[in-house]
């Protein structure tokens, strides 16, 4: 798992296989003092669980477009998608179900 953006250590994370986001975060060392905490508490889904591949890019201060902490689905991750493109069917838009 890729950890990047706001965190204070970021980098490339081996997690067990039911890691959750908040698993990720405190192995990266959590949140750093540059982390937007408002659009993380707002977007991020601490519960989800990761998945081999996954990127998880944590805001910054001044990344305040939604599309910034939105690519992941309900969790907030970025999702890097050259390596996978998953859609929470749950909770997929017309446009993301359109996309299948």
């Amino acid at each position: 798992m890729d950890v990047a953006g706001g965190v204070q250590h970021p980098g490339v994370y081996h997690l067990p296989e039911e890691s959750r986001v908040q698993d990720a975060l405190q192995a990266a060392g959590g949140l750093s003092k540059a982390a937007n905490t408002q659009l993380v508490a707002k977007q991020f889904n601490l519960a989800m669980k990761v998945t081999d591949g996954m990127k998880l890019y944590v805001p910054l201060l001044g990344d305040d477009s939604p599309q910034a902490a939105s690519s992941g689905q309900e969790a907030g991750v970025a999702v890097n998608t050259a390596v996978t493109k998953q859609i929470n069917l749950n909770t997929a838009s017309q446009s993301e179900l359109d996309s299948l």
